[in-house]
């Protein structure tokens, strides 16, 4: 049996990066949360106000809820992307657009940056516009 020593590689460095993800997912997540009352419960909106007590029980307060959500969330948008990323090494077809789509954004990025306009005002000096260098990777 022949065993590739790059897949070991592979694995350790996936698993390095996951720790990496993991620590600043809770490090932000923690900042995040730092404000919010820690026994207050959860201010639901209108039609979902009869929410409020059952999940209470469950999720406790405002910081811990929002803990508690941001790691569920964290997690299962962390496991859609390893099924997305799957699904596009498995199927030749779907990466013939990823890969342009991958490298628009880049250079869209560029190309905007390159767009930046200074004008010149009395009480605050100069003010940088940039037309959106974050939007062109939503767009």
């Amino acid at each position: 049996m022949h065993f590739d020593l790059n897949v070991i590689y592979i694995i350790v460095q996936v698993i390095f990066l996951e720790g990496i993800l993991s620590i600043d997912n809770a490090a932000v997540l923690g900042a995040m949360v730092s404000v919010l009352p820690k026994q207050d419960m959860v201010p639901w909106p209108g039609p979902l106000k009869s929410l409020g007590p059952p999940v209470h029980q469950f999720l406790g307060g405002q910081r811990s809820a929002a803990l508690k959500v941001g790691l569920l969330g964290a997690y299962a948008g962390r496991g859609l992307m390893l099924i997305l990323a799957n699904f596009v090494i498995h199927n030749p077809i779907s990466r013939s657009w990823v890969q342009p789509i991958s490298s628009d954004s880049p250079l869209r990025i560029w190309v905007n940056q390159k767009r930046v306009r200074r004008t010149r005002s009395k009480p605050r000096g100069w003010r940088v516009k940039v037309s959106g260098a974050w939007l062109s990777l939503w767009s």
